[in-house]
């Protein structure tokens, strides 16, 4: 009789969590989805049209001009003089002779004026196929910063110390020097420049370190950890890879707080469940799944 109610128990939880992964990933790609489309099909059809796109670069320039290529994170789109809504991938091929980088990078807020289509074909054959529709926008030069650039100190301050403090701090990776984003790239070690999941777990370390130096321990080493924890991504700019790694060091020290100690592979997996509810979009990430694969 008590195996027959576990069992129950089991297969009432996977149907709660499938119904809210149905719910969650009708929530955060059907309903974007829709809205993106919705905005993209009341441009416009002339052979001339001129398209506005505001949003935040997702990633580093590829390429330089007059064939610049990159990725945007798009909010908004102007349709008839008129801002919709437009939460959708748009991938950028700039013309031009100015380099873009000097303009905008990662992490800048940006408005683009070019043209917008439909991106029908995948960039190869191993790319997995996503249920949301991406874009790609032809820009010539209409590239522009929505943000005031920052001042500078000189050009070795900026690029050997103002540079990889804004990324390691606050996550801003616009400050750092292309020349040493290629480097660390080739050599593999681009990860270390930015806030992820290694830099949050040496942030905790060193946290639980200073605390048990002064002699802290109990709920109330688990709960100052806990914050320092959540400020550390919050203040780092909320990255993917650092959010997951908050996420399963959150799990494990909550389950402390409230006497119910859990081991690391069951935080592991309710962070992976707390994250697919909140962003279906991550089960598409090869960073997600190197996490928990």
């Amino acid at each position: 009789m008590r195996g027959r109610r576990r069992r129950t128990a089991r297969q009432v939880v996977l149907l709660f969590w499938t119904a809210v992964g149905f719910c969650e990933g009708r929530r955060g790609i059907a309903v974007s989805e829709t809205a993106a489309w919705n905005a993209f099909v009341q441009l416009p059809s002339v052979p001339d049209r001129v398209d506005r796109v505001e949003g935040v670069l997702a990633d580093f320039w590829s390429g330089s001009a007059p064939r610049a290529r990159g990725l945007l994170r798009a909010e908004r789109l102007q349709v008839a003089g008129r801002w919709h809504p437009f939460p959708a991938e748009v991938f950028l091929f700039v013309s031009g002779t100015l380099p873009v980088e000097r303009r905008a990078d990662r992490g800048d807020r940006v408005s683009l004026v070019g043209r917008l289509k439909r991106e029908d074909l995948p960039a190869s054959s191993r790319d997995v196929a996503l249920p949301w529709t991406r874009y790609r926008m032809s820009v010539k030069s209409a590239l522009h910063r929505t943000l005031p650039a920052s001042r500078s100190r000189g050009e070795w301050f900026d690029r050997n110390v103002r540079g990889p403090l804004a990324a390691l701090l606050l996550g801003r990776t616009a400050e750092l020097d292309r020349g040493m984003v290629a480097r660390y790239r080739r050599g593999g070690l681009y990860h270390l420049l930015v806030v992820s999941g290694l830099h949050v777990a040496l942030a905790a370390g060193l946290v639980l370190g200073g605390l048990r130096r002064a002699r802290v321990a109990g709920k109330r080493r688990d709960a100052i950890l806990l914050v320092s924890v959540f400020l550390f991504v919050l203040v780092g700019g909320a990255n993917p890879p650092a959010v997951r790694a908050g996420i399963v060091i959150g799990i494990f020290l909550a389950a402390r707080l409230f006497e119910r100690p859990i081991p690391a592979a069951q935080a592991l997996g309710l962070s992976a469940l707390a994250l697919f509810v909140a962003d279906p979009r991550q089960v598409y990430s090869i960073g997600t799944v190197l996490t928990f694969a």
